[in-house]
């Protein structure tokens, strides 16, 4: 696939994502289907669990707006994790929701909120965000803390993505495919709409992640 037409591809997916989620704020009947983003939650919850071999406290990173299909990958991760018993969440952090702000290529958590976020739970194993990951003004990472928990996205995707993965300030992600694999029938679970539009992104198969 040539570069610009990835590149295209890749702002539908963020802005198709913020749409979504902003008709389901302002519309209490929009028809939404919630699996993939169930998906997510359920796959995140997994992947999180190899990372830190089975064991460790999490902080959650979410929208504060709970009728978000967002919302849904959180309780979806939340009740999957009954089944790692080794995985606690110690809190989670609502950050405000804006429009203007989630249709744009550095959408995600502000520098300064990770920042925050990392100061004030430094002796957490790992900070799991449903609103992206940090986005850094020219992709600057000098601030971020030399010690500092793992940090996994369970979220859309941004051009940041990779960079923020080459620096190790991203460990684990989950991204939307940029080719949706095909099937023979429609998914019906959760973890088969995840399989056809998502897919899990670390250090060893980043590659997959485009360049911009």
């Amino acid at each position: 696939m040539k570069r610009p037409l990835l590149a295209l591809i890749s702002i539908l997916v963020i802005i198709a994502s913020g749409v979504s989620i902003y008709l389901s704020q302002r519309s209490p009947t929009a028809r939404v289907n919630l699996k993939p983003f169930e998906g997510v939650g359920q796959v995140g919850a997994e992947s999180t669990s190899k990372l830190l071999n089975g064991s460790g406290r999490l902080v959650l990173v979410a929208y504060d707006a709970k009728s978000s299909p967002l919302e849904a990958s959180v309780t979806a991760f939340t009740a999957e994790l009954k089944k790692f018993p080794g995985l606690s969440v110690a809190a989670t952090e609502r950050v405000s929701m804006k429009m203007e702000e989630m249709a744009m290529p550095e959408m995600g958590l502000k520098a300064t909120e990770y920042l925050r976020i990392v100061q004030k739970h430094g002796d957490a194993d790992a900070i799991v965000s449903f609103v992206g990951g940090p986005s850094f003004p020219n992709q600057d990472y000098r601030q971020v803390p030399e010690r500092r928990p793992k940090f996994v996205v369970l979220s859309g995707y941004t051009p940041q993505t990779k960079s923020l993965m080459q620096a190790g300030v991203v460990n684990l992600a989950i991204v939307p495919r940029f080719e949706p694999q095909k099937a023979e029938a429609e998914p019906k679970t959760a973890r088969e709409w995840f399989e056809r539009f998502f897919m899990v992104v670390t250090p060893a198969n980043m590659d997959k992640l485009p360049d911009f």
